[in-house]
């Protein structure tokens, strides 16, 4: 089971800055911009790139499978927004082997998200880039990531370019689901598919949060490995972890603001 660390809690408002690039960027969804605008922006000093690996994959009866990739949208450019980058278009499958038994998910190999990842960071790099950060949404993207670091290190860095895979599974927990303690609603260990997910994509795509079918699912504990080696359709037959009832599209805002933080503390950490 992943442990949720001691945490700092949220930060007030005021300390949720917001460091624009150089130049006043206001859009940093690369994939909107020409490579014309790309260029201005790093010339002006917008060198970081944000690199998000999502998922495409089950998340129980009232979520669509693109939960894990509209994440990696939303938070990816909050983060950017935060630390003054610009996002690249993320990256929308990822390895979701254990969620297999339920239609609609698709997984990628763990050596093939990697090789995608290089090859992102490697074009980003030549585009002019110097700094890649890398980080997930989909809770089976992290291990991964983590063991693939050191290969995409030796591989991808030199002077003047750096790769920072924010690789830490706990603190991102930790930050996902502080909001659900403010508003008084269960934690999940492994949350999926429960009240923090279901905020977020309250938040972002109410449109297409089913929540009159939005039901508990296994709610116990169960070690991430058991998890990843036997799929959650041997834990949980409707594919959710926890309990989704009680989310707001408020909470999911706060969700969302308190990842930011968690992933700015992991980044300050590596630096």
């Amino acid at each position: 089971m992943v442990r949720v660390p001691a945490w700092s809690g949220p930060r007030p408002r005021a300390e949720r800055q917001v460091r624009v690039c150089e130049g006043g960027v206001v859009n940093v969804r690369m994939w909107e911009l020409s490579t014309v605008e790309v260029a201005e922006r790093i010339a002006a000093g917008c060198t970081t790139a944000v690199v998000v690996a999502g998922s495409t994959e089950q998340h129980g009866p009232h979520l669509p499978t693109f939960t894990d990739s509209y994440q990696a949208h939303a938070i990816g450019e909050r983060f950017a927004e935060r630390i003054g980058a610009l996002l690249a278009a993320p990256i929308p499958v990822g390895c979701a082997d254990h969620h297999l038994a339920f239609p609609g998910t698709i997984s990628l190999p763990e050596p093939v998200l990697i090789d995608i990842v290089e090859a992102y960071a490697a074009s980003l790099f030549l585009g002019g880039f110097t700094r890649v950060v890398v980080f997930s949404t989909h809770g089976g993207n992290f291990g991964p990531l983590e063991r693939g670091t050191d290969r995409l290190r030796e591989r991808l860095e030199s002077p003047g370019r750096r790769v920072v895979v924010l690789s830490d599974l706990n603190a991102y927990v930790a930050g996902y689901t502080a909001a659900l303690t403010q508003a008084g609603l269960p934690i999940s260990a492994l949350p999926h598919a429960e009240a923090a997910e279901t905020s977020i994509i309250l938040a972002v795509h109410p449109e297409l949060v089913k929540m009159e079918l939005a039901e508990p699912g296994f709610t116990g504990e169960v070690p991430l490995e058991k998890l990843v080696s036997d799929g959650l359709a041997a834990v949980t037959p409707n594919g959710v972890l926890g309990d989704p009832r009680g989310a707001t599209a408020e909470i999911g805002e706060e969700c969302l603001a308190n990842v930011v933080d968690a992933l700015e503390d992991m980044l300050r950490a590596a630096e």
